[in-house]
């Protein structure tokens, strides 16, 4: 048995935790695919892994994309507890802005800036819609989800991101 005093890994090399949350500078934004688009990703979690996965690194991580298809095509009970898991490790979950061009596509704006707050969304991303919208609705949609208790942020995308047969 030695006399010396254990030192650890993170002294040794001056590792630097990050900063508490909520931080304002120096953010960490991921995107949680899901299975939907792993054929293109080698990342395949499914809860068990995530939760293993935020054990070590949620610290780091302040905002989650969820992807749209994993919004729309799971059980919602596997969905709230994916967010529940997110929000354990103060990470906030955002629907895409994929999400709110569907909902538009089919006139449920209003419906699924709630449906989304029920689910335990806590941000909404919006975007462009190069003047689609007016001002006045724009405005409604903002102001709904805020009073559902979401933050909102926005995606400027090029119009082909809008419409289909836009060039960019």
């Amino acid at each position: 048995m030695s006399d010396t005093k254990s030192v650890s890994v993170s002294e040794i090399f001056s590792f630097q935790r990050p900063e508490q949350k909520p931080r304002t500078k120096n953010q960490l934004w991921i995107k949680d695919v899901g299975y939907d688009e792993a054929p293109w990703y080698s990342e395949r979690m499914g809860l068990l892994e995530l939760e293993d996965f935020l054990e070590v690194a949620g610290e780091r991580i302040d905002y989650v994309k969820i992807a749209t298809t994993q919004v729309l095509g799971h059980p919602e009970n596997w969905l709230k507890r994916k967010i529940a898991l997110y929000q354990k490790h103060s990470i906030q979950p955002y629907l895409d802005h994929g999400y709110f061009l569907r909902a538009f596509r089919l006139g449920v704006v209003d419906e699924a800036i709630e449906a989304g707050a029920a689910l335990g969304f806590s941000v909404m991303e919006f975007m462009n819609t190069f003047g689609d919208v007016s001002e006045k609705q724009w405005k409604k949609w903002r102001h709904r989800a805020l009073d559902h208790g979401m933050k909102i942020i926005y995606e400027l995308l090029p119009e082909s991101g809008w419409r289909n047969n836009a060039k960019n």
